[in-house]
């Protein structure tokens, strides 16, 4: 195995990765998770007749490194030439890093703020965003009722838990509150079936849900 660190100013990267869309999405929080662990991957990198190396996996790490003060970057290198070949390494390495579900995620950020229960804290050990932290430990505290009928508010996860999480605050829903968690799901659907279509009846229920939180949602 050929493993070595290589300057940034010799890696380039070719427009034929599997990914195409979504480079860009996320990556200051690739930087600060790389900045706080470092680089647990290396770069996968064949060499070109021009002595540079071309990226075959890692262009989004490669991305977020240069974010940071680094001049090299831990490669792996492979020889190969044939634009398939590098398509089958690529795709290979892409489906064999398995996602975390939403489940884990929620588990693994509810843990730690547990443990410390300061998000700076978090924050600092992660290289997460406070903002991401903040939304699934909220969501960890939202009531069973919510969490078993996500798909009822929205059918992408991401987006039902955001507009859970909106409704048990604009509702400052908590275990130990008056509100009953039936209408945190109430509200939570209504905002969904809003949301896009009159953003101005979502911002409407929200602002009377934080007013008045035991009116009804009529």
């Amino acid at each position: 195995e050929n493993y070595k660190n290589i300057k940034i100013s010799d890696l380039d990267i070719k427009p034929r990765g599997v990914r195409t869309r979504h480079m860009d999405e996320g990556i200051d929080t690739l930087t600060a998770h790389i900045k706080v662990h470092g680089l647990l991957n290396p770069l996968v990198v064949t060499e070109n007749d021009d002595g540079k190396y071309e990226i075959i996996s890692g262009e989004r790490r490669f991305k977020a490194i240069r974010g940071l003060n680094w001049s090299e970057i831990p490669c792996h290198i492979v020889s190969v030439t044939d634009e398939y070949d590098k398509d089958s390494i690529r795709l290979g390495e892409n489906l064999t890093f398995e996602p975390l579900s939403l489940d884990h995620v929620i588990d693994k950020c509810s843990n730690l703020f547990n443990q410390y229960y300061d998000m700076n804290i978090v924050q600092a050990k992660t290289g997460i965003s406070k903002k991401i932290i903040q939304r699934y430990v909220k969501y960890a505290r939202l009531p069973s009722i919510v969490q078993d009928n996500l798909g009822a508010i929205a059918k992408n996860p991401k987006t039902a838990v955001n507009l859970a999480v909106e409704a048990a605050d604009a509702l400052a829903w908590s275990k130990d509150s008056d509100v009953p968690a039936e209408k945190v799901l109430e509200l939570a659907k209504k905002l969904g079936e809003v949301r896009i279509k009159s953003p101005e009846v979502y911002k409407k229920l929200k602002q009377a849900a934080e007013e008045n939180p035991e009116s009804s949602l009529e």
